[in-house]
């Protein structure tokens, strides 16, 4: 899952392209996964980093 992480916040590729790459078949089930694991959804992880410069 740490891979997973690391290709959210740190590349381009789409959540979907990412779900594949890590091994998922199930683009849902790689969300819902992500969301158990960090708690939040790779959207909202890859929109953070963002988020966090806005706000300083």
């Amino acid at each position: 899952m740490n891979d997973a992480r690391r290709y959210i916040v740190g590349s381009d590729y789409s959540i979907k392209e990412i779900a594949s790459h890590i091994g998922f078949s199930n683009f849902s089930f790689f969300c819902k996964t992500v969301k158990r694991y960090f708690g939040m959804t790779p959207l909202e992880m890859r929109n953070q980093p963002l988020r966090s410069k806005l706000s300083s």
